[in-house]
């Protein structure tokens, strides 16, 4: 007997063996079903025969079986019941393939429905959220293999950077870390420099900012990042110790000067207003950093005009800082620990707050470990995002920023105004600041378009980069310690403020937006910060977002600084890159705050930044006036 008909023989023993009808169908079907996942059967014996592929039944009675032109008659054992089982089509891995998709597709549909029942329905957030992360789970499947190539393969590259570090530059050499590595890449108007201004009451003695400089770029708080500079090698970013025996800090500190084009440039001691320079920021921040020398410098205007200060002198402090060095929260812990001359209190201290209650070593594990199993949702959320035509069309997407660059800040903003505003209506700081910024947009549209002009179009929402410091900071070294979300505000919708503020805070409350998804974004920017500074441009390029707010904690109280010299007022800009085209920025100060606001001209020019931060104002008023504050308890 040939081993085929051997192979039948033995499946007939086995379904006419002892047993009921039903039983032999069970068996009979699990066994063909693990025969076609494994291509392999197992007689009673313990015996594997391989099943040829060309194997058909010829129908659901399985009374006869055909090999190619004969007939094999394997009737019904003496039992008087013929066995019915399923048809199986040829072995292989299509057949494999298909099946493992039905179930797929199964899953996903059963995922889907109860997601539309829950969101109609149920409304339980929970079972939102479980539900999300399992189709993102499903989704990203597939592209498992693919992701650990390539990150297997950047891994391998940075460890042979880091041993050839190693070997030979040891000390003077340093592979950049991925949260400073998110922003290491730079082009002409995709500049990675933050800027902060401090307006100074007193003479300006220059020798004494130098002494000053000098002791916070040497200072064990800074740890050395100042004096390194960063470059390319193989296409990864890396720090370089500069020269110490040539360096210094005269390198870094320079005296603004009138444009040649300005009537004043003959006059050097011509006073300067504070939209003078406001203007002379727009001559710099398109130019990335020079790799020649560390990527930072401090820049003083000697003679400013304060416009109610009569004859008191003072001067500005422009700090212009590349991102990778440090982000804004560490650039007031600087200002706090050696710049200003003593201390200060901070209306929300990055390190001491709830420093009792600070995670341990296990507990960050564990915390990351959990973000990681949720980063599918967190990462497929935001694609999702970007492919949403009705958010993604607040200005053009896509567009490359060109420069130059516009700035502007808002009058001072009264803290307490804010707060009460937020306590109010039981919202946010954010939401509050960023429902303002929406409103000031809606405004600024519908003042381009009026009687004899086409009608601009108004989106409903648009997606607002909102950054998320990872608090509490573990120290006052410097660092980039920022997360962030993405937010739709509401832009068009809503004409009232107070309407548009209810439905922000709705909104922001119905994403389920939890510690979980700010470290799985978190994780997200270092994994980009990994990539080659080529790929982190292609993936920078994909930014659907056209905005970003953050809001900065700053001081309570009046600063000192050099010597004695009063701050009487600050801000800080961020920094514009690939197509993120606007940012604003708040940095408190001695309970009051300015709106900072800066735009790409590919996206606005200088009268549209200047009105929207008019807009902006307004937009507070009116939240304030719904509520039954006047302007002097708004405005400082």
């Amino acid at each position: 007997m040939s081993l085929e008909k051997e192979q039948i023989v033995l499946l007939q023993n086995f379904l006419h063996s002892p047993g009921s009808f039903f039983e032999h169908k069970i068996f009979a079907t699990l066994s063909l079903f693990m025969r076609n996942l494994t291509e392999q059967w197992q007689d009673y014996r313990g015996y594997y025969y391989s099943l040829p592929d060309h194997l058909f039944f010829t129908g659901l009675n399985t009374s006869s079986l055909s090999f190619d032109d004969e007939v094999v008659e394997l009737g019904d054992g003496g039992t008087g019941v013929e066995t019915e089982l399923p048809v199986i089509i040829e072995s292989s891995a299509y057949t494999i393939g298909l099946q493992v998709l039905r179930i797929l597709v199964t899953i996903l549909c059963v995922l889907t429905a109860t997601w539309v029942i829950n969101k109609g329905i149920l409304r339980n957030r929970l079972i939102q959220y479980l539900v999300e992360l399992l189709l993102c789970h499903l989704i990203i499947l597939p592209m498992l293999p693919f992701m650990a190539i390539f990150f297997g393969t950047i891994a391998i590259c940075r460890n042979l950077i880091w041993v050839h570090i190693q070997i030979f530059h040891r000390g003077k050499r340093y592979l950049v870390s991925p949260e400073d590595g998110f922003w290491a890449y730079e082009q002409h108007a995709s500049s990675s420099s933050m800027i902060g201004l401090y307006m100074i009451e007193g003479e300006c003695n220059v020798k004494k900012i130098r002494e000053k400089v000098r002791q916070v770029v040497l200072s064990p708080v800074v740890k050395g990042k100042m004096t390194r500079r960063l470059r390319d090698f193989c296409g990864f970013a890396i720090w370089e110790e500069v020269d110490m025996k040539t360096w210094s800090v005269d390198q870094h500190i320079k005296i603004a000067k009138w444009p040649k084009s300005d009537k004043r440039s003959k006059d050097k001691s011509a006073p300067w207003s504070d939209k003078d320079v406001l203007d002379y920021l727009t001559t710099f921040q398109d130019r990335p950093a020079p790799r020649s020398k560390a990527s930072w410098e401090v820049i003083i205007i000697p003679n400013m005009r304060m416009g109610c200060c009569g004859d008191t002198p003072h001067y500005a402090c422009i700090f212009h800082v590349h991102h990778a060095l440090m982000d804004g929260i560490s650039s007031a812990n600087i200002l706090h620990q050696i710049l200003a001359d003593k201390p200060f209190k901070f209306t929300m201290d990055p390190v001491e707050m709830n420093a009792s209650k600070k995670p341990g070593y296990f507990t960050r594990v564990l915390l990351y470990l959990a973000a990681f199993v949720l980063l599918p949702r967190t990462g497929l959320v935001n694609g999702l995002l970007q492919l949403d035509n009705q958010y993604n069309r607040f200005y053009s997407p896509g567009k490359t920023l060109k420069g130059p660059k516009h700035f502007a800040w808002s009058r001072p903003v009264k803290m307490e105004a804010i707060k009460k505003i937020k306590d109010t209506t039981k919202s946010s700081v954010m939401t509050v600041l960023l429902s303002s910024l929406g409103g000031s947009y809606r405004k600024m549209e519908q003042k381009r378009g009026g009687k004899g002009k086409k009608q601009p179009y108004i989106p409903e929402y648009y997606h607002a980069l909102s950054p998320v410091a990872m608090l509490p900071y573990p120290d006052r070294h410097p660092r980039n310690g920022f997360s962030g979300v993405t937010l739709p505000v509401a832009v068009g919708k809503y004409a009232s403020a107070y309407d548009r503020l209810q439905a922000n805070h709705k909104t922001f409350k119905d994403l389920n937006i939890g510690m979980m998804d700010v470290m799985g974004n978190f994780i997200l920017i270092s994994m980009v910060g990994l990539m080659p500074t080529v790929l982190q441009r292609i993936f920078g390029g994909g930014v659907h977002f056209k905005l970003s707010l953050s809001n900065i904690p700053g001081s309570e109280e009046e600063i000192r600084i050099f010597d004695g010299d009063k701050i009487v007022d600050m801000g800080a800009w961020l920094p514009c890159k690939f197509t993120l085209g606007m940012a604003m920025g708040l940095f408190s100060y001695g309970g009051r705050c300015r709106a900072t606001m800066v735009g790409d001209q590919t996206y606005l020019s200088k009268s549209d930044v200047e009105l929207l931060t008019k807009n902006f104002e307004t937009e507070i008023c009116d939240l304030g006036r719904s509520l039954g504050m006047v302007e002097s308890d708004i405005f400082y």
